[in-house]
This record gives C-alpha cells, structure tokens and sequence, in this order.
C-alpha cells in the first residue's frame, strides 16, 4: 500500500428532480484521505450536516473500468458503475 496523503477532495455532479424536469450541478468539496492499495486508488472521506450524511464515511474506489462508492455509518450502502453497462 502507497501511503496515505491528506487532500483536498472535489466531488461534482448533478442533480436531478424528474417530477418537476430540473437539475441542478452540485459539488462538494472537503478534507479527505487518498492512496492506492492492490492495484486500486481510494478516496476516503467523511460526510456533514452539509450532505445530509452527517457520521458516515465514504470511500470511492477506482479499478480500471469500474468505480465504488461506499458509505458506512449513519447512511449505509453501495453504488458501484462500470463503464458501457447500466448498474
């Protein structure tokens, strides 16, 4: 395993209400930790009241065509997308 650094995570997005046919581009941007382990790269950061997620972790993993997001602690779950497949 590489070693850890402290980072400046930025994470951007959009957000969309279909009920009312509007989006929104969000982004957060907070402290965090990132390395690479196993051949995968890791970011690892925690929520806030910000995100509504205030006591969870999350990790987004990258290994090649596929990318994870993992949440645990007051919100818990797992997203994962691979690339040229719906998930």
């Amino acid at each position: 395993m590489d070693s850890k650094k402290n980072v400046m995570i930025s994470i951007k997005g959009m957000q969309e209400v279909y009920s009312i046919d509007d989006s929104t581009d969000v982004e957060l941007l907070t402290e965090g930790e990132f390395y690479k382990a196993d051949g995968k790269y890791y970011a690892v950061y925690q929520e806030s009241d910000v995100t509504g997620m205030e006591g969870t972790t999350t990790t987004v993993e990258v290994d090649n065509d596929k990318v994870s997001i993992i949440r645990e602690g007051t919100i818990t779950n797992q997203m994962i997308f691979i690339k040229d497949k719906k998930t």
